[in-house]
């Protein structure tokens, strides 16, 4: 968005609606004030939003982001719209999950289960490293996959293959086809 439009939004927007380029959101997400996140469904905004307890109204845009929408309304944490929602549709889902206790309960609940932990991050790491240093790198955890060549890493096999059909197929049936019409003018 550019700095023109920034301004355009800022000015056209209602007093009580602060218009900024950039804000600290998982700041905001632990913000006492803060009920319900309105996310396009990125992982880790929806992790952050479990985190802190916050209900969600998701908004996927691409990729992988349908996919978290559809774990959010499964987790019964939150509801989800198209894109192209409407202005009413997005108001009657941001009133669902304002008015609904039972969303801030489940998400309540799965934070609960993500803050569980048996160490502190630092524990873990401190861990982890002498861990790797104990069995010499750590070589039984390394994927095989690193040992691939560039004809399988790229899959070429399967490419040429592919190749194969894409242009074998219809050199075949035009060589039918035209076996077939020699024959019919043989006869």
């Amino acid at each position: 968005m550019k700095s023109n439009d920034s301004a355009e939004v800022a000015n056209a927007a209602p007093e009580n609606v602060l218009v900024v380029p950039w804000v600290p959101q998982q700041a905001v997400l632990a913000h006492p004030a803060t009920k319900i996140f309105i996310t396009h469904c990125g992982i880790h905004g929806v992790l952050e939003a479990i985190h802190y307890g916050i209900p969600m109204v998701g908004i996927p845009v691409f990729v992988d982001q349908g996919d978290v929408l559809t774990r959010i309304v499964g987790q019964g944490i939150g509801v989800g719209l198209d894109k192209s929602a409407t202005e009413s549709e997005i108001v009657n889902a941001i009133a669902e999950v304002r008015d609904n206790p039972e969303y801030k309960r489940k998400v309540d609940q799965l934070g609960e289960l993500m803050r569980l932990r048996r160490h502190s991050p630092l524990e873990e790491s401190v861990w982890l490293l002498e861990y790797v240093a104990l069995t010499g790198g750590a070589n039984h955890l390394k994927l095989a996959s690193r040992h691939l060549n560039l004809a399988q890493y790229y899959s070429l096999d399967s490419l040429a293959a592919l190749a194969l059909i894409v242009v074998g197929l219809p050199c075949l049936i035009h060589l039918l086809v035209a076996r077939r019409r020699t024959r019919q003018k043989i006869d």
